[in-house]
């Protein structure tokens, strides 16, 4: 009966489950703890469920989401500036992942 339920729970738990979920701090300034600089930069180190936090400031970039799971959240609406400079593709993007936040 054990092995019944955790076949079951395997199949229907998605994978990324078990994996514990991680924060990436992305901020421009100068700090002693491991963060990001850019958004990008923090997107690309992300694994499915883990957080991408961004402080606040200007990010002149374009950012691309490949990673399914993930959340991206500016620490304050009114200050986490994305600036695309009115250029086309700009801004960010999420391309073929899933459950983006």
């Amino acid at each position: 009966m054990k092995l019944a339920t955790a076949l079951l729970l395997a199949l229907f738990l998605p994978s990324h489950a078990s994996a514990a979920c991680k924060t990436i701090v992305v901020t421009n300034a100068a700090v002693s703890y491991r963060h990001a600089t850019t958004i990008q930069a923090g997107v690309n180190r992300a694994k499915p469920c883990d957080w991408v936090l961004i402080a606040p400031g200007r990010y002149v970039e374009r950012v691309v989401i490949r990673t399914p799971h993930l959340h991206l959240r500016g620490l304050n609406r009114n200050t986490v500036i994305v600036e695309g400079l009115h250029h086309v593709g700009h801004g960010i993007v999420v391309d073929k992942a899933n459950d983006v936040w």
